[in-house]
């Protein structure tokens, strides 16, 4: 059972992602735009919150040292942050405490003292064995070349108190390797204290860190002023006779001497950097409401650093506020998703109002994000004057319906409370103006009803800025300049629109009440070309649209839209009229002489070249698909009986219209029209009557055919269709009283016949 439970949860997963699938393949470039958007007014909304980049409120380059404060900035909450100046110094300070590192290698002084000694002893046995001056100075040449010149050389062959000698430089050699000798350049000591130095010791088997006083070690530069100071002074103290004999000592020392103590980058930097580490950063601190900068002062570097701090720092957006935003926002998408559909609407809306929904909604958002910074707005409620959201609710209206309208003006309100910063004060406006405007937009097909519904605008839109001033007494200081304001945006959003619809109905294709009067114009060269070409099918046309145009305005359909499309929706008839019964006026069927399948495809051929005709010509796609549905798919019942009777293996898709079941209201109304008003034309008698049965029949047979399933029509409406075609071909095929002297073609005939 459980395991039986477990498929059925996955398969209902997966079913819910291949819906989710087909749905994006569907409508990508909605679904597209939707996400788009999202991440766009989120990303929008936090560089809002950071008061940064295109959306800040205010750039840095205002703000130069030395320029006079063209306004105030106020900061909108604590701010801590690290003065890097002062830290800066606190740590430079702290390094001219620290001393740096060196390296002595015990061993290799052990090694160098062996060298030293291992000279004395050949400088002994080079005297012994030479047998003058001249030898002994060409053999020392030759075992220690460019160690010696050739005075020093004479002199210590000629020393009285070599032995001597010899033995004091071994101390004093010694000594100066015990003391250190340093060879670094001054610019790497100045950075470090030289008070103290720690050098590392190595031995063999150990190293030693040793604290020394820095004074007591030896330059390598100094050496030679260092050893003759340590003979003199040995000199004084200690020996009597020779002193001269002496001098020679730091000749043959330096030679031997090398610098011991070594400065240790990498470990002196590493104290360094653990010191400074050590030394706590400056902090600064921006109180909430501190003025960083004032007005009419000029601006200090402390000020600019404030400034500077307060812009960059991550501080200024609050997360959980940011959090709240996107929940919002993510809210306001749902919920617009939710109240755009078919269940809301009352009908499917097409992507490209969806798309400029979406588009107006995110225009406005924007709108008031920019218009917040700028200057000489003087409140938050002043930016109602330039909301153009009664702009867009009735664009809706005028394009698509009322509801879409009301359920715009729903979303674009949203938009302005998160715009505003959750402002309810325009948001309020922004809701209750654009339902007015729905309101009071009474379109009866010219143009300037938009004209009249300005001028109510220009009227309402004060007076509900004037509720708001009253409700919310503190949100503005400038009150007439409001209210003129708020009227002007009222009749300008009126007479735009009056300018933009002809283009926005033209790029959206819509059929909107002046569109649709526009191509019913019965003068245009098309009408005039099928009344002189065809005027059967143009008288056809002409009946069909009265038929429809009176059954749609009785059960609350869209009238005009149903005579337009009944209008065009036999225009494929124009290229092969002679072929349709309603053309031929000579008594002469062209069907008589060709195949029952042939007739059909001609018959089922007018529908195609009607649609291609309309899109050609650019007919919005609510009257190409009214052409497109006004035969369904229904069967051409004369020619496919035809066919049977002939013998013929007979398919009835072959005899069947190309196109899909009517899907509106105005489809299934203008296809009722064609059929009564074709068959009414074949009755005998037009009276109530045989009108009455004769249109029940067609309907119940377009009923049985399953042809009107999907249009939406009620018993009810079906009722009120009846009634209207009854009345109106009633009233078209009434009886009339014969004049004097009238008489007809049968009446002509029975007088001849008697004579």
């Amino acid at each position: 059972m459980i395991h039986k439970n477990k498929i059925q949860f996955f398969s209902t997963i997966f079913d819910f992602f291949l819906k989710v699938v087909f749905a994006f393949r569907r409508n990508r470039v909605l679904y597209i735009s939707v996400i788009s958007s999202f991440f766009l007014v989120v990303s929008i909304t936090y560089m809002d919150m950071r008061e940064y980049a295109l959306f800040s409120e205010f750039s840095l380059d205002d703000f130069k040292v030395g320029k006079v404060a063209n306004r105030d900035i106020v900061a909108n909450k604590d701010i801590e942050y690290v003065d890097e100046k002062a830290t800066n110094e606190k740590r430079n300070e702290k390094r001219k405490t620290i001393g740096a590192i060196f390296d002595k290698n015990e061993v290799l002084d052990e090694r160098a003292y062996k060298n030293y000694e291992a000279f004395t002893q050949d400088l002994f046995q080079i005297k012994e064995s030479s047998k003058n001056i001249d030898e002994f100075v060409v053999n020392m040449q030759q075992r220690y070349p460019n160690k010696f010149d050739i005075q020093n050389l004479e002199n210590l062959y000629r020393n009285p108190a070599l032995y001597n000698v010899i033995a004091l430089s071994l101390s004093i050699y010694k000594r100066i390797l015990e003391t250190g000798i340093l060879d670094v350049k001054k610019e790497i000591l100045d950075e470090y204290d030289t008070t103290d130095a720690t050098i590392i010791y190595f031995y063999d088997d150990k190293t030693e860190y040793r604290y020394i006083d820095f004074a007591s070690l030896v330059f390598l530069h100094t050496i030679e002023d260092y050893a003759n100071i340590d003979v003199e002074s040995y000199i004084k103290g200690v020996l009597v006779g020779y002193p001269s004999s002496y001098s020679v000592i730091p000749a043959i020392i330096i030679p031997f001497i090398n610098a011991n103590v070594i400065y240790n980058k990498l470990e002196t930097e590493k104290k360094v950097k653990e010191e400074l580490e050590k030394v706590p950063n400056v902090m600064l601190k921006i109180s909430k409401g501190e003025k960083i900068i004032e007005k009419d002062f000029v601006i200090k570097e402390e000020d600019y650093n404030k400034l500077k701090e307060y812009k960059s720092t991550d501080s200024l957006v609050n997360i959980r506020l940011f959090l709240g935003y996107v929940i919002y926002i993510a809210s306001c998408f749902a919920l617009a998703i939710f109240l755009l559909s078919e269940k809301i609407i009352g009908e499917v809306v097409e992507v490209k109002y969806l798309l400029l929904l979406l588009l107006a909604s995110i225009s406005v958002y924007i709108e008031l994000i920019l218009l917040s910074r700028v200057d000489f707005i003087s409140s938050d409620f002043s930016l109602i004057s330039f909301l153009p959201c009664v702009f867009f609710s009735i664009l809706f209206y005028v394009l698509k319906s009322k509801r879409m309208a009301i359920v715009s003006s729903m979303i674009l309100s949203f938009s302005c409370l998160i715009a505003s910063r959750f402002n309810l004060p325009i948001s309020i406006f922004a809701f209750f103006s654009s339902i007015s405007g729905v309101a009071f937009t009474h379109i009866t097909g010219k143009r300037l009803d938009l004209i009249k519904t300005a001028c109510i605008l220009a009227v309402i839109q004060p007076l509900i800025a004037l509720s708001c001033l009253i409700i919310f007494p503190n949100i503005i200081s400038n009150a007439i300049f409001v209210l003129l304001a708020t009227s002007l945006n009222g009749f300008l959003s009126g007479i735009f629109l009056l300018g933009f619809l002809p283009i926005i109905e033209v790029i959206l294709n819509t059929p909107t009440t002046f569109r649709l009067i526009e191509i019913s114009d019965l003068n245009s060269p098309l009408m005039k070309k099928m009344l002189v070409t065809v005027s059967g099918t143009y008288t056809h046309s002409m009946m069909v649209a009265t038929l429809a145009e009176n059954a749609c305005s009785a059960i609350g359909a869209n009238a005009l839209l149903a005579r337009v499309g009944a209008y065009y929706h036999d225009i494929g008839k124009m290229q092969m009229g002679e072929y349709f019964i309603e053309n031929q006026h000579d008594g002469i069927n062209k069907h008589d002489g060709i195949p029952p399948r042939l007739s059909a495809t001609v018959l089922r051929s007018h529908v195609q070249k009607s649609v291609e005709k309309a899109r050609s010509m650019h007919l919005p796609q609510s009257v190409i698909d009214i052409i497109a549905e006004h035969h369904g798919n229904g069967l051409i019942a004369y020619f496919y009986n035809k066919a049977k009777e002939l013998g013929e293996a007979v398919d009835p898709i072959d005899f069947s219209y190309p196109g899909q079941k009517p899907q509106t209201k105005e489809s299934a109304v203008v296809m009722l029209s064609d059929m009564v008003e074709a068959g009414a034309r074949s009755l005998s008698k037009h009276s109530v009557p045989s009108l009455t049965k004769f249109i029940n029949n067609a309907f119940k047979s377009k009923i049985e055919s399953g042809q009107l399933d999907d249009c939406g029509l009620t018993f009810k409406d079906m009722t009120t269709i009846k009634n209207t075609f009854i009345d109106i071909l009633t009233g078209y095929y009434h009886s009339r009283i014969k004049y004097p002297n009238q008489k007809d073609e049968e009446d002509e005939k029975t007088e001849t016949n008697k004579t």
